[in-house]
């Protein structure tokens, strides 16, 4: 089997992991060939947790393909319980049954966004008796109304021992990734009023709101102008899924509903006749996020207002997976969580996982072709049309091609003769770490923002966690600057100097990492 560059690397630093940790995967990346080289790598007994039925069957179904068969199931929804080296099993079915698993080393959890933070739940209650070190992977790290999964105080986890998640737009131009491409449709969900529940539009106040015959009708009569092959819908409730399926029947187009109340029969048909391509659009309420592996899809529409950063990237993460003739995935977007929320890659949330109002800037859609594009745009970068701001506005010359993707592309490496620490204080914000690396005649800057929120903070938390040595870690400027010879030094980084200012990409260190 051969690894992709970052495979080699998740895998790596997973070896290297300490406490409980989390590597950062995209859907679409190809997690389950990372877990299958770290168990040969490992080689003691593991155990690989899910409770989703369908991420259940598609580990055991890899899984037994890279490592020659020796996996073993144990879920009562497969009707399998077998235990052996290698253990894929549903949480639902061994979490009274800890004694089962006396010899494993270490336990994977798939998708542990899913996993409660806090210390209660079977996850927890199953792991606090097996007592072995715990690895989660998953594209989203964190859970809404809880935050990101290795900052709270009775977290499961400690900290992210690799995070692929800012390097979407270069594993999309190299091929691994999809490109998407966006477009806010002229009728639009009105969100205004909707009150706030667990950090998420209210649940009951959506269901009155949005499950209106005429007004989905509208919706659903401006699906006719596109010519996308395979489209998945995302709907507010159960009688809002069955209720655009029956409509886009009524149109010409083959439509199922997929929801919770169906059997596993009725769901595995649905799928199992979108794959054949005998169904055209699956419409779905919070069902196809986690677990569903349709490469082909080639759209996604979002008839549901979120506030949830997590669910969001699930959702558009559908769409990331490549497919042969499929040149982009189109995202639909009538409920403005594009302009809401940001790019799946630098996501507006603060450390509790809610919406930051201080986050980065939210996008907006050009007058003219509809396409998402950033706030500071002057051209749109998909139809040229004038929408720069009014002239007191601040600009940029850069757009990115793609709201969805914060836009980056490597140039090259640098080898690094120097660096240099310094404190960068701002108006009106806390004080950050500036890094200066001298390159010969260039020098390139990045800033650690540790006493930040949001993003920034979680950034500079995984980069102190993963390069400083020794503990205790620093948790302010200051502490970071009295020792900052403990904070490991790359030999060489890369960095693209495309735009207005140059972005470092990835660092390399010739030397391991100091005891």
């Amino acid at each position: 089997m051969e690894l992709r560059w970052y495979q080699e690397k998740a895998v790596a630093e997973m070896m290297k992991a300490q406490g409980n940790s989390i590597a950062v995967l995209p859907t679409g990346s190809g997690k389950t060939v990372v877990i299958a080289e770290f168990i040969k790598q490992y080689k003691a007994p593991i155990l690989i947790l899910s409770h989703v039925r369908e991420i259940l069957g598609q580990n055991y179904a890899t899984l037994t393909r890279y490592l020659d068969g020796d996996v073993h199931m144990f879920s009562a929804g497969w009707n399998m319980r077998s235990v052996g080296h290698v253990t894929v099993a549903g949480i639902q079915s061994v979490y009274r049954r800890p004694d089962l698993f006396s010899n494993v080393g270490l336990v994977l959890i798939d998708e542990c966004h899913l996993v409660n933070s806090r210390n209660t739940g079977m996850y927890r209650q199953f792991l606090n008796q097996l007592s072995v070190p715990v690895i989660g992977l998953t594209a989203t790290p964190f859970r809404l109304g809880q935050g990101y999964l290795h900052l709270g105080e009775q977290s499961l986890f400690d900290n992210i021992c690799y995070d692929l998640s800012d390097k979407i737009p270069r594993l999309q131009k190299e091929g691994y990734l999809s490109y998407l491409k966006t477009k806010a449709p002229v009728e639009q969900l009105d969100t205004n009023g909707l009150h706030t529940v667990g950090g998420d539009f209210s649940q009951s106040e959506m269901d009155e709101r949005y499950v209106d015959a005429e007004a989905t009708w509208e919706v659903v009569q401006t699906f006719k102008q596109y010519s996308f092959k395979k489209w998945l819908v995302f709907c507010v409730n159960i009688k809002h899924a069955e209720m655009v399926a029956e409509m886009l029947g009524n149109i010409g187009m083959s439509a199922m509903p997929v929801h919770s109340k169906l059997s596993t029969e009725d769901r595995d048909f649905a799928l199992d006749q979108f794959a054949k391509g005998e169904v055209k659009v699956l419409v779905n309420v919070n069902v196809l996020t986690t677990g569903f592996d349709a490469p082909d899809v080639d759209c996604i529409v979002m008839l549901r207002p979120t506030k949830s950063a997590s669910l969001y990237s699930q959702i558009i993460g559908r769409g990331l997976r490549t497919a042969e003739g499929k040149e982009a995935c189109w995202v639909l977007d009538f409920a403005g969580n594009i302009e809401r929320l940001g790019p799946i890659n630098n996501l507006r949330i603060d450390k509790e996982g809610k919406l930051d109002q201080n986050g980065p800037a939210p996008e907006k859609v050009c007058p003219e072709c509809r396409v998402h594009i950033p706030l500071s745009a002057r051209i749109c970068p998909e139809c040229g049309a004038d929408v720069a701001p009014p002239p007191t506005a601040r600009l940029t010359s850069t757009a990115s091609q793609a709201a969805l993707v914060a836009d980056a592309e490597p140039v090259r490496w640098w080898t690094v003769q120097k660096v240099m620490y310094s404190v960068h204080k701002k108006t009106n914000a806390p004080d950050s770490i500036k890094i200066s690396y001298f390159c010969g005649a260039r020098v390139f800057r990045e800033w650690l923002c540790i006493e930040h929120r949001g993003r920034a903070a979680a950034l500079a938390a995984y980069r102190i966690q993963n390069r400083w040595s020794g503990d205790p870690k620093p948790t302010t400027v200051g502490e970071f600057m009295r020792d900052h010879g403990r904070f490991q030094q790359p030999d060489q980084i890369s960095v693209d100097t495309s735009g207005k200012y140059p972005q470092i990409l990835d660092k390399k260190y010739f030397v391991e990492k100091r005891a």
